[in-house]
């Protein structure tokens, strides 16, 4: 949809590259740079659209064609990037680990050569292999073998039994073969050997045959993505789609099963090729009529009705579209959205901004949603002034003109402690860009907003939270009303926020049914009634609903829809109302703590997305070797000194402290680094005794001021350096964009920064000595995609960094060694054969590895010492 939008000009190329927010699957994601990048005038809009592209690319890993893809773009319209060119440098001086399509089909080639021994000659016995019934004798043999098996190499053995006098008549015959599939075929003609496909005789086969199996598997063929793999393996010329599309239409007219919805939209994809517009028209217009006809008046939508007109320009339309998604009961979907309004506001794309404020103020969403299916509201209206909070952050300049939004919203708009909460952020950063925009007395409310105005309530933590609310007391609730919430949301939900004002959580519910109450919300059997019911039920959607003990779900149903947006409210009446109740030895801050948990993950009003890193290019050699049944303990000493030391700027660093991991589609390493200063005099000590326990989990190097851990008393003073606060995962741990990472960062000690005197950036992760340019510590954290395996875990970590240099001057200036552990674990994926043959599924114990560090730049195990430079 985001391609033709742009292609056929309906809208700019800046506002398609907003869509780009939605893509799930970056395949052909280089091809809409290029058109968005082509059709884009403004040189300002195509760099931005270029460097959005590479950061999405490096953190989904993209393969190296693709950068070079990139690279063209860029040249061609003089864009600058330096990020394309460091990969790009990287492959050429890594050619053999130039993507990870490579590593991957390497992997695949190894385990391939693993098969089980066939003698080839005996399985083929005396079949001649150039009659239909023949070939689907050896398909039916071969598929009675035992695993692992290889279908290329079975096609392979086929062919080399095929006189090349007779290869057009094997040809010919393949696509009657009864035992073989879509992708049998495609093996097949993809080891078709070069010297047969010149021959006169099968080059007027070549193309009878495609169509021949494109008729056969008419249906597999309506799916465009099926499709073109298939022609991606077999390449065929484009003088020869014409008729393969016209085998497809034939083989579905021949066939007596109905279809489903999705290969009915294939099929207009093929058709369409074959009539002029006039027809299609002619066409969708009697397609209409019958379902007119067919249909029942109230299967989904209905029949034509006013609230289905769409607005009657492009940009009213396009808005409307976003702000439905904003709305989506899906979280994945809605964080989409508010990333796709801020790549609108990041191109300066103002009438899409001004657009969806616009139906913010509507608070509907008319055709882009349906008359029988709830819209939510609330999600559309919260999610957009997130994503209006992140742009207030970096350009508040570009919401000034809807000041006046945002302060109605956040001061006199409905109940809603996160809808206020956001408004009110985005109102105070246009003030702090644009003093006077408010008057004083408006921005002291606003900068009231969320925070309690009443003196906190010491309370007696053993006692039962008894207080009354205002409501209560007045008698204002009514008692008599009967509704049930979300699963849990009493326990859960309700009664941590009562302990907050130290009301009992029943209270908190019963306020909750008088929002409801206020809302008009249709209540069935003293239930939220959810018309969607039988969609989240059905298989495709099981359990993406559900959710407990406090946990929000993927997929939001109405019921925890209305119980989410309800509690929130009460939160906000509550607040202002109410003190805060402190329970002695409870927490510091009761309330934030509370709101920590239905807001942003980060303090400091970014995203969760803004923090993540793109995987390191670097990856372990092992990638590159076949996968042997005991891969498991071909560990060699130079493994852990690949795991310790790394190369930044052409520079020797050492990984300090962090756990990462890395794999294929066969294998998994895990990695697990920490280190400690200890004193000099028994630091060898210390490396003998670690070194000298079989399991590394008997001893653990401590965290900075890790309780019950750290020595400090002379001679033997063990303190750790590196230390990380606890997680608080924010509603943005749903966002695709942040890939689930493992936030916070690490940090340094503040003994040591002070010491030192270190300096660190904003974000907390790359770390300055004094009148330096370059950093010296560098925390990252990536995780990449799971689309590729949905089984197993994929690429992520957490990992501090830190230069030889710096690390010199630490144990200089502190007079200590720095003791390192590597930990290194492998295992089997579950989809490997070895796991099957070996029931690799149990745990096994890391192996370790013990370092020493000194300030002369020496690194010393048991037995070997090494010189760093």
């Amino acid at each position: 949809m985001a391609r033709e939008a742009v292609r056929s000009k309906i809208i700019e190329p800046s506002v398609g590259w907003s869509l780009s927010a939605f893509f799930w699957d970056y395949d052909g994601y280089d091809e809409f740079v290029a058109l968005c990048t082509e059709t884009e005038s403004d040189k300002t809009r195509r760099q931005y659209i270029l460097d959005t592209a590479v950061r999405d690319l490096r953190l989904n890993e993209a393969s190296e064609n693709i950068w070079h893809n990139l690279k063209r773009v860029s040249e061609k319209f003089s864009l600058q990037n330096k990020d394309i060119q460091q990969v790009l440098d990287f492959y050429a001086e890594h050619p053999q680990r130039s993507d990870r399509e490579k590593a991957s089909q390497i992997s695949q080639i190894a385990e391939r050569k693993e098969s089980i021994s066939i003698d080839w000659k005996e399985f083929f016995g005396d079949i001649k292999l150039t009659k239909s019934m023949e070939i689907s004798a050896a398909i039916d043999r071969f598929n009675a073998l035992p695993h692992p098996r290889s279908h290329e190499v079975f096609w392979q053995e086929v062919f080399k039994r095929i006189p090349e006098s007779q290869a057009s008549e094997m040809l010919l015959a393949l696509p009657n073969v009864e035992k073989a599939d879509l992708y049998d075929m495609e093996y097949a003609l993809s080891n078709f050997p070069d010297t047969y496909r010149h021959k006169i005789s099968v080059k007027k086969s070549w193309d009878k045959v495609l169509s021949s199996i494109a008729q056969r598997f008419a249906y597999k063929f309506t799916n465009s993505y099926r499709r073109q793999d298939f022609f991606e393996k077999i390449k065929p010329d484009d003088s020869v789609l014409s008729s393969i599309y016209k085998a497809v239409i034939q083989g579905l007219s021949e066939s007596c099963n109905l279809v489903d919805a999705s290969a009915l939209f294939g099929f207009s994809e093929i058709v369409s090729s074959f009539i002029s517009p006039q027809e299609a028209d002619e066409l969708l217009e009697f397609a209409l009529s019958r379902f007119e006809i067919q249909i029942d008046r109230e299967y989904a939508d209905g029949h034509w009705d006013k609230w289905l007109l769409p607005p009657d320009n492009i940009s009213g339309a396009f808005t409307g579209f976003i702000w439905a998604a904003l709305g989506s009961p899906r979280s994945a979907v809605r964080w989409q959205a508010a990333h796709c309004v801020r790549r609108l506001a990041e191109a300066s794309c103002d009438r899409e901004i001004d657009g969806l404020i616009e139906w913010m103020k509507r608070d509907c969403v008319n055709a882009f949603g349906s008359h029988v299916f709830p819209f939510y509201n609330l999600h559309a209206r919260l999610y957009l002034l997130i994503a209006l909070a992140r742009i207030a952050i970096d350009s508040p300049e570009k919401l000034r003109r809807h000041h006046s939004v945002f302060a109605d919203l956040a001061l006199d708009g409905l109940p809603h402690i996160l809808i206020q909460k956001f408004a009110a952020e985005i109102a105070l950063s246009i003030e702090a860009a644009f003093p006077e925009t408010y008057d004083s007395g408006v921005t002291e409310k606003l900068r009231q907003v969320g925070i309690s105005q009443m003196p906190v309530k010491e309370i007696d933590g053993y006692k039962e939270n008894s207080e009354e609310t205002p409501w209560h007391n007045r008698g204002e609730v009514d008692l008599n009303l009967k509704l049930h919430f979300s699963w849990d949301f009493e326990r859960y939900w309700f009664e941590p926020l009562g302990r907050v004002f130290g009301i009992p959580g029943n209270q908190v519910e019963e306020l909750a049914r008088e929002v409801v109450k206020e809302w008009n919300i249709e209540i069935k059997d003293e239930s939220i009634h959810d018309p969607r019911e039988n969609l989240w039920h059905s298989h495709r959607y099981e359990r993406e609903t559900s959710h407990s003990q406090g946990s929000y779900p993927r997929t939001d149903d109405y019921s925890f829809y209305i119980s989410y947006h309800a509690m929130l409210s009460v939160a906000a009446k509550l607040l202002l109302e109410m003190p805060v109740s402190h329970e002695y030895n409870w927490c510091d801050d009761e309330w934030n703590d509370w709101l920590q948990r239905h807001t942003l993950t980060r303090f400091d009003g970014q995203w969760l997305a803004d923090g993540r890193d793109a995987a390191p290019l670097e990856r372990r050699s092992w990638l590159l070797e076949k996968t042997t049944e005991n891969w498991r303990q071909e560990l060699k000493p130079d493994d852990f000194l690949d795991c310790l030391l790394t190369q930044r700027n052409r520079k020797t660093w050492l990984n300090v402290r962090g756990s990462w991991s890395d794999n294929d589609n066969q294998r998994q390493e895990n990695i697990y680094i920490a280190s400690v200063l200890v004193s000099q005099d028994t630091s060898q000590s210390l490396l003998n005794a670690l070194s000298s326990c079989l399991n590394p989990h008997d001893f653990k190097l401590p965290a900075y001021q890790e309780e019950g851990m750290e020595f400090n008393e002379s001679p033997f003073e063990l303190q750790g350096w590196i230390c990380r606060s606890s997680e608080n995962e924010g509603i943005d741990v749903a966002d695709p964009h942040a890939g689930k990472i493992n936030y916070p960062p690490y940090k340094i000690a503040d003994s040591i920064v002070e010491r030192l005197r270190l300096s660190v950036d904003l974000e907390q992760r790359n770390w300055y000595i004094p009148n330096t340019s370059e950093e010296s510590l560098v925390c990252d954290l990536w995780k990449l995609s799971d689309k590729y395996n949905q089984e197993e875990v994929p690429r992520h970590g957490i990992r501090m960094s830190a230069s030889l240099e710096f690390l010199k001057i630490l144990c200089s200036t502190l007079d200590r060694d720095l003791i390192v552990e590597v930990q290194i674990q492998r295992r089997f994926c579950r989809s490997s054969y070895y796991t099957r043959s070996n029931d690799d599924g149990e745990y096994s114990t890391p192996n370790s590895k013990i370092y020493i560090l000194s300030a002369d730049g020496k690194l010393r195990d048991t037995g070997t010492c090494y010189q760093l430079r």
